[in-house]
């Protein structure tokens, strides 16, 4: 695993850039982008360790966790994480500012993924942190998207084929699950305390 510790923009070229293993990024600010990550089944693809990192356009392979992210405001954009036990671990990420959060709803101002392809084991787990979202993705795992201890997480316009559980909430106040379509699930949503959604 390479070690970034200065911000940075590293850019690869799709389908050009290979790196067999991944990056840890301790630099707030830091983006990667167009990079192809290869894994051999264990360790983290990508772990983001600082504030304001982005991956973008990636593609990350056989990890035991595709991308983690143990800090707040890091954004994963339109990249395929493929054949990991853990797509991606947002876990330890909060709110800097709760009073920004709109009246109608959940605004995301902690870590956040869109636009991405999630494949493996677990899609997405968000554990121990808060304002967290998944957006407009396409998920296809045993269990789509898994959110535990993590108020205000917004869940919404995914697309989750699962065999087993689609998405499941567990003490999670005031998180909000909109518009995603659930295929082949047993267990579509569970929940506890969600917020209640007006038409």
């Amino acid at each position: 695993m390479i070690p970034l510790i200065r911000p940075l923009a590293l850019n690869g070229s799709a389908g050009e850039t290979t790196l067999e293993g991944g990056f840890r990024v301790e630099a707030p600010g830091t983006n990667i982008s167009g990079f192809e990550m290869r894994g051999t089944g264990t360790g983290v693809g990508v772990e983001l360790r600082s504030k304001e990192a982005t991956i973008r356009g990636c593609i990350i392979r056989n990890f035991s966790t595709g991308i983690l992210s143990s800090d707040s405001d890091n954004a994963v954009v339109g990249s395929a994480i493929e054949g990991c036990s853990v797509g991606v671990l947002l876990s330890g990420g909060t709110v800097r500012d709760l009073q920004e959060s709109s009246v109608s709803g959940v605004e995301a101002l902690g870590p956040a993924i869109s636009n991405c392809t999630i494949s493996g084991g677990t899609g997405v787990v968000i554990a121990n942190c808060s304002g967290c979202a998944v957006s407009d993705s396409l998920i296809t795992a045993r269990t789509g998207v898994l959110i535990t201890d993590s108020p205000r997480t917004r869940v919404r316009g995914n697309e989750i084929s699962s065999p087993e559980r689609g998405i499941a909430v567990e003490r999670s106040e005031e998180s909000e699950i909109l518009e995603n379509v659930v295929t082949g699930a047993t267990n579509v949503a569970t929940s506890s305390r969600l917020r209640p959604q007006h038409s």
